[in-house]
């Protein structure tokens, strides 16, 4: 029984590791008018929307920038608002959050397309405690990223299950295909200001070395 235990994990781990390899060759293709966005690990890229642009130094603790991707070692798929835990640890002072359109068309979006109860407490950036191979973490997610539990909330003393991929996130896992894939899930931002609005839909990803992001998004004025 013991060798039966060892030889399951070893085709488990050789199973995960195929996967992991599969998504580092997935092919990005840039659609006209994208923004190709790389970030390297050990390191966080924070843009602005109107107009855009990359922000940096003393600018990234204001409410200048809007969408952010982080990129650690078991910290992947991280897209941060400059809302929330974010906006509190960068003492930003910023009031923009994120929320579904509940669709995958990017033109049909409007400032107008309303929170609905399954984006909430989600719409601003939260801690939650994720299960992984390494063990837990306590991370940032928000409606782009947070991708359901089994049980539970995720929040200490509420036990909870495994990942799901059972929610509206940007990405999916695909078991027995090419590791992650993109939902093409549109959402709302609110900018940093709390002002203005923006459509975007992430419609590439590769969780490869740097991470890549293809986001395509409009801006309402």
């Amino acid at each position: 029984m013991r060798m039966k235990s060892i030889a399951f994990f070893l085709l488990t781990v050789f199973a995960f590791a195929f996967l992991a390899a599969c998504d580092f060759q997935r092919t990005i293709e840039v659609p006209y008018g994208a923004q190709m966005i790389e970030v390297d690990q050990d390191s966080t890229r924070f843009f602005s929307l109107v107009p855009f642009q990359e922000v940096t130094g003393a600018a990234i603790n204001s409410t200048v920038w809007d969408i952010a991707f982080s990129h650690y070692a078991g910290y992947r798929r991280t897209v941060l608002t400059n809302s929330g835990v974010t906006a509190e640890r960068l003492e930003t002072g910023g009031r923009g959050g994120a929320w579904h359109t509940g669709n995958t068309d990017l033109d049909a979006a409007t400032p107008n397309d309303g929170l609905s109860p399954e984006d909430l407490p989600y719409y601003t950036d939260v801690y939650r405690y994720i299960a992984g191979m390494g063990g837990d973490s306590w991370r940032v997610v928000n409606v782009m990223t947070y991708v359901g539990y089994e049980t539970g909330t995720g929040i200490e003393g509420d036990p909870y299950g495994s990942w799901q991929y059972d929610r509206r996130q940007f990405y999916t896992f695909e078991m027995g295909g090419a590791g992650f894939a993109v939902t093409n899930e549109v959402y709302i931002i609110r900018h940093g200001c709390g002002l203005r609005y923006s459509a975007i839909q992430i419609v590439g990803y590769t969780s490869a070395d740097p991470e890549i992001y293809i986001l395509e998004f409009r801006n309402f004025y």
